[in-house]
Order: structure tokens, then sequence, then C-alpha cells
């Protein structure tokens, strides 16, 4: 870190010195802390959360997460364990906390709002003995607080590789390293396929340091309904032959009401095709689209440095050091050195394109002690908008044009090179080719299905995978009626203004000429508009980054039984079983994805295939009961996240 050696020397001969140097190692850290959140782990507020109250389990496990310790969150299917992670989320964010949501699965993240978990942490992938990536340490240092769903397809010796890993990059000894970990699951759901698989995350050391409870109460299903009692039975192993005897029924011939889920991929992927192909109407393919490359965040005017050609080169650390120097000279400002941008110009290998990036605005509230409302989500971009700040804390932006100048001149001066020019507009014609071409390998990954084109017709069967408005949610089935011109007036609504939203932003780029109607199971008609995500932005690319625009659906009338893991189904759904290979839990993931047991119907089941983990069915049936308030009294020793120490004046009202 910029300074360290330099001011070692003199810590060391202080009669504190160990305390000393603790002290200022602690203070860098929080600085390195606080500089930054990358866009991947920026999760927008679920506005249906307002309309919905918690359970007492859920309650208790708020309260909780909200004193600061780890936990597990386990629980059957259709006990609302995702709709808690979005509470917690939104509770622990208006405290000032910094929340990475996460998942297991794409299809998971995606109901969330976050992203997976391999890409929040730059998980590595292991190739024989060689690992491709290693672990974004400046992702562990940018949370406070890590959000995990479907942890059972983390094997134990990941989850401790993560635990290490935290404790490493963010420099503490505390478990996680001060992060607090909200892992949740059901063990009794789908595990990791993968054959190099070491076991459940419960038999790793990193587990015991999480209060782990369930919840309790049904929300999915009612209990009045048999469908209750067959889920009880299958969750532990249980096979009733009547039961799946009644459920062997004629399949409805009307296709636009009926779901398919399969074992197995392949199966999924050709009926989708085969029901595509048979209608003889219009079709139109939407490919996702890329926006132009933008800086994310907010920066100061970028000043051109050029240095003597024949000089020997000056390092990053040296550049920011002067700059952080004179910046406090000049304009009595602290910058710490992630805020630093220094780029090597595109065309000049001696130019220097130096800026300043401004805090982000819930670092700003968090370092003045105040917990503020989370940034409006509902914009198209993550480029930030007009920026408030309190307390002492200064913003760069703060800097006049002047004062930069002299700063820059200045900076220049002591690294004996010259301030060529400061741009007022972003010269992206400088961007080194390696940020693009990292950015094109990010937006076409192979094997993301959500980057693929997407072919629809008239007639079609459609299911939306984004959570668009209270009606219109993850999950929401329906067939396309139409291709027209987008009109804000369709769209599915979240305020009463839909031009304002960043629905009505995406229409001014333009991206798509036509978009598909289509009207719901429940009689509803909307028009599904694009979203975005953003790509890069994060200090590998200089903080630039650029969105990809895409339709939130997809076809809709065969799924994998993994694929529909969280989700709850509408319409009639058909388990074929036909090509079932050997997966503990699978018939109870697939019948568990619906509300009533008159709209399932199961093909080709046979009781064998009702496989139990029994290690797994222990350890679930162990879990405390999280409806009782005691049950969730942390053990003696156990450790509570580093956020608690610095925001414990707002934690005094917090019963103990």
């Amino acid at each position: 870190m910029v300074g360290w050696r330099k001011n070692l020397a003199a810590l060391l001969t202080r009669e504190d010195a160990a305390d000393a140097v603790v002290e200022e190692v602690q203070r860098l850290y929080s600085e390195l802390t606080s500089a930054y959140l990358p866009p991947k782990l920026d999760t927008m507020h679920d506005p249906q959360l307002s309309a919905m109250e918690m359970t007492p389990d859920q309650e208790n496990a708020i309260r909780c997460a909200l004193r600061g310790y780890n936990m597990f969150v386990g629980g059957g299917a259709g006990t609302g364990k995702t709709v808690l992670l979005k509470a917690m989320h939104r509770r622990l964010t208006e405290m000032g906390l910094r929340v990475a949501m996460t998942a297991t699965t794409g299809v998971a993240s995606v109901q969330l709002g976050g992203c997976t978990f391999h890409l929040a942490f730059g998980v590595p992938v292991v190739a024989g003995e060689h690992s491709k990536k290693r672990w974004d340490a400046n992702a562990f240092r940018a949370v406070d607080v890590v959000i995990i769903d479907e942890v059972s397809l983390l094997d134990a010796e990941l989850f401790d590789a993560f635990e290490l890993e935290a404790r490493m990059a963010r420099l503490q000894p505390l478990p996680f390293g001060g992060l607090q970990v909200i892992a949740c699951g059901d063990f009794l759901q789908l595990a990791s396929s993968d054959s190099t698989f070491s076991g459940p995350c419960y038999q790793s050391d990193a587990f015991r340091h999480l209060i782990a409870v369930r919840l309790v109460t049904q929300m999915r299903q009612a209990k009045s309904d048999p469908l209750h009692k067959l889920l009880a039975q299958l969750r532990v192993g249980k096979f009733d032959q009547k039961s799946f005897e009644l459920l062997d029924r004629h399949v409805p011939e009307d296709m636009d009401n009926v779901t398919y889920i399969f074992p197995r991929r392949r199966e999924a992927q050709l009926l989708n095709e085969e029901k595509l192909a048979e209608l003889r109407s219009e079709e139109m393919t939407f490919t996702p689209q890329r926006g132009p490359l933008q800086l994310v965040g907010k920066f100061t005017p970028p000043g051109l440095i050029e240095f003597a050609r024949k000089k020997q080169p000056v390092s990053r650390d040296e550049i920011v050091q002067v700059l952080t120097e004179e910046v406090k000279r000049v304009a009595a400002v602290d910058v710490v050195d992630h805020n630093v941008v220094v780029m090597p110009t595109r065309s000049d290998k001696n130019g220097m394109l130096i800026r300043l990036r401004n805090p982000d605005d819930i670092v700003a509230a968090r370092a003045n002690g105040v917990g503020g409302n989370a940034k409006d989500y509902n914009s198209c971009s993550n480029t930030g908008g007009n920026t408030s700040r309190s307390g002492n804390m200064r913003d760069v932006h703060e800097i006049s044009a002047d004062r930069w100048k002299t700063i820059l001149e200045a900076t220049a001066k002591r690294l004996k090179a010259t301030l060529r020019r400061i741009y007022e507009e972003d010269p992206q014609g400088f961007v080194p080719i390696s940020v693009s071409m990292m950015l094109a390998d990010v937006a076409s990954q192979p094997n993301a299905e959500h980057l693929m084109p997407l072919r629809l017709k008239l007639g079609c069967r459609v299911m939306i995978n984004r959570n668009l408005s209270r009606t219109v949610s993850n999950g929401s089935v329906g067939v396309v009626e139409a291709f027209a011109v987008p009109n804000p007036d369709l769209f599915p609504r979240r305020h009463e203004t839909p031009v304002r939203t960043m629905y009505g932003r995406l229409l001014e780029k333009n991206m798509f000429p036509k978009l598909p109607i289509v009207r719901l199971l429940d009689g509803e008609v909307v028009q599904v508009p694009p979203l975005s995500l953003m790509v890069g932005g994060t200090p590998a690319t200089f903080f630039y980054g650029h969105e990809l625009y895409l339709l939130p659906m997809q076809l809709g009338y065969g799924f994998t039984v993994h694929k529909v893991q969280g989700l709850t189904l509408q319409g009639t759904v058909v388990l074929d079983c036909k090509h079932f290979f050997e997966c503990p839990h699978l018939v109870y993931v697939a019948c568990s994805r619906v509300r009533t047991l008159d709209q399932l119907i199961v093909k080709n089941i046979k009781g064998d295939m009702v496989i139990v983990k029994r290690s797994a069915l222990e350890f679930s049936e162990k879990l405390r009961d999280a409806s009782v308030i005691t049950n969730l009294l942390p053990p003696d020793g156990c450790t509570r996240a580093s956020w608690v120490d610095r925001l414990r004046p707002r934690l005094m009202g917090l019963s103990e």
C-alpha cells in the first residue's frame, strides 16, 4: 500500500511501536475496504417486499442477522427462504452495510437479484492440477456481509477455502475475516453432481461458525392440501404408490397451460425446439445488445501526463503517492489509493491518463455514521446520479477545475513529466485494447444461456425469468400474442410514470425496434421490456464497462428439475421420469414446484426413484426451529462480524 514503507520506519521509533503499527494497518485496511463496490455485487431491492408480511420464524432470523452473527438458514421447499434473504438484504443495506447477494446457481441468483457466488468472488476453476483463476481479494474487502443461497451446492472443501481466503484478503483472524456470512439452502434438495464433490458444506470446519436454524412455516402449499402430506413423505424418502397412481393423469392438449420438467437437459431442449418448430407464425430473434463503453462512477476530468521516452518507467505506486500528497496539500482532501485511476494510454507508452474516482454514495453514508436510503436502483445504469455528502467527508468533486489543474501540474513536475492536457470529456480513444478484449470475453461467455439469441414466434409459450413487478415475476408464464413497437404503457408497472423508470431510459437507446407482447396465465397482458446487465466497471478495467441489454424471458415448454429449483410454477406441471437417473431428492424438488396437487401430473415414476441422503436427512432434522427465539441464542464463543463494532452505537437499540 502506498506510503507504508515510508511510514513504517517512523512508527517503529515510537515507544508504542507494536500498537502503532497495528493501528496504522487497521486504518489503511479500513480505507481499502471502503473504497469501491464492484457493479457485480450491487443488488437492487425487491419492490414486492413491502407488501409481504414476515412469519415469526423469518422475523427471528432477521433479528439474528441484524446482530451480526454468521448464520445458516434451512427449511423445506416453500418455507420462504428466498423472501427471507431479500428482507435481510434490505434491512442490512438500510444500516449502511454493503451486502453481496449471491447464489450457487444462475437461476437462484436471478431469483435473488444478485449474481453467482463463483462470479462474485472469482472462485477458481480447477482443471487437473492447475487453477485458471484466483479468488477476487477485492470482492472480499468491498463488502461487510455475504449472502449465499442454495449453499447445498457448495462442497465442504470449497466452503473452507472461502473462509480461509476471506481471512487472508481481509487481514483479520476472525472467522471469514470478519465478514458476516448468511448461508441458506436445503440439503434435502439437489446437490452438486460434480464428481470431485468432497461432501456437503455442513461437514466443513468453517460451518461450525454458523448459527444453524430452519424455517418451519409453509408459504407455498396449504397444509390442508393433499400435496403437503405427499411432500412430507417424499422429503424423508417414502414412496406412496397409490398417491402417484392418482397423479398419472391425462395431460391437457392445451400446451399453453402446461410446463414439462425433465431430469435431463437434452429432453427439455428438444421439447422447446419441437414446439417452436410446430408454429407456422411470425418469428423474431432477439440478440443481446452491447451498449457503448462508459465510465462507471463519478470522476475528475482526466489529465494526460507524458514522461520522457528515455526515462526509467515510473511505477503506479509512485504516481499515486505523489498525486495523493498534492491533493492533500492543494485541496485539503484525503484520497485513498484505490480511488486514484492511473491508466496507460493506447497510443503512447509514455503517457498516463490520471483521474480521481468519487467514493460510492453508500460509503459516504457509512463513513459519516448515517444509514441513509439505498440509491435509486430503478435507473438503467450504475454510472451514478447526484451524490450527497454529510459530516466531515470531502467529495473529490469539491475540487475546483483550477485546483485540479494545479494538482496535476505539481504532480507532473515532481515526477519529472509534462502535463499535456486536461480533457473536458472522456477520451475513450486512449483506452487500452486489453480492456476492450477483457470486456468482450466477459460478454461472450459460451456457457451463459442468457447471452444467447432468443427465438420467439407468435403463439409460443414463454416464461419470465426476472421480477418485473408485483404481478410479473420470475416464473410467470404466458403466450406471445404480438410483436410491436415499444409502448411504456404496456410495460410491467413498478411506478405510475414508466417513462421515468429504467424501461423508459432503455427505450431512448432504441436497441429493440419491436418487443413481444405476452398474455400471462392470469389474463394480464404486458409488453416485456429489455433489462440491462453491467459488464466490467472494476479496477481491472480502469472502471470502464458497458451494459448488455437483453429480454428477461425464455421459451417455456420444458425445463430441467435443476432449472426450476427455487421457483413456484404456474398452471399444469408434468414431471416425466422416463429417463430418470439416480439423483437424491430430485423427485421431491420437482413435486414441490407447485402450490396444489391439482397442478401436478407425474409420468413413468417408480419407487426406487425416490432417494434421500440419510446424512442430509439427519442434519436437517437436527436443525433448530427458528420460530422459537431461544433457538437463535448464540453458543459460547460465537463471534460477530467486524462491522458490529463500527456500528455498535446504532445496535444498542437491538435487544441482546
